[in-house]
């Protein structure tokens, strides 16, 4: 049973939505594609558990071309092939994010926002940590000028 009007929409132009089976002016949200119509609560748990788990894959493509790529061993090409591949994929993941958000629709945007959030979490908050525990330390400042 559909709880919202078709056609789908990707953007709301009257501010966030949060969709009611009692709204009968509500339009549907669009999953990315014109096709993917979230015309059903189903729908759209699935559609909020995936825009997480994209948040999620950004982040860790983030870790991935800093730990596996940048700091390994591969010929110097190789190396750059393969931390622009990466970085390709994260763009696009990221961008995917980004439209997600701007659907306007209240549980897609919490489930973008709470995926790169628990994404920085799990895998890049040490590089945080240490990027902040280094502000403005001469230690810091010193080894940032030798290594130029």
């Amino acid at each position: 049973m559909s709880y919202c009007n078709l056609p789908g929409q990707t953007m709301s132009h009257q501010g966030f939505v949060i969709p009611y089976d009692t709204d009968p002016a509500a339009l549907c949200s669009l999953f990315l594609f014109r096709g993917w119509v979230l015309d059903t609560q189903v729908k759209l748990a699935f559609a909020s558990i995936g825009t997480f788990l994209i948040g999620l894959l950004v982040e860790l493509l983030v870790r991935v071309r800093r730990e596996k790529v940048i700091k390994s061993d591969l010929a110097p090409l190789a190396k750059r092939a393969a931390s622009s591949a990466i970085y390709l994929v994260q763009v696009v993941g990221a961008y995917f994010v980004m439209l997600l958000a701007m659907t306007m629709q209240v549980y897609l945007f919490f489930a973008a926002v709470f995926g790169l959030a628990v994404g920085q979490t799990l895998f890049n908050a040490d590089v945080d940590d240490a990027m902040t525990h280094c502000f403005g330390c001469e230690a810091c400042e010193v080894d940032s000028v030798s290594t130029e």
